[in-house]
């Protein structure tokens, strides 16, 4: 099998396992905001599910220069919403 084909799908994979594990952080996240009803606390949920969204959108691998300046908006302000 071809060497590329193997990376690629396991860049995709491990990409895929790091959205979900941002996705579930936003959860657990949310459920503080729940608790404890505060701006950092909402903005670290909703800066986790940006992250969640960029893993995704990265492991797809746009080769759109549009579409890779879009995510690493979403990325950067999902960062700037977590600290």
């Amino acid at each position: 099998m071809n060497t590329f084909f193997l990376l690629n799908n396991a860049h995709f994979a491990i990409e895929v396992f790091g959205a979900l594990a941002f996705l579930v952080v936003a959860w657990f996240t949310f459920d503080t905001y729940l608790f404890r009803r505060d701006f950092l606390t909402a903005a670290k949920a909703f800066g986790f599910s940006l992250l969640s969204i960029w893993q995704i959108l990265h492991s797809f691998g746009p080769t759109d220069a549009v579409w890779g300046y879009a995510g690493f908006a979403v990325y950067l302000l999902g960062l700037f919403s977590i600290t």
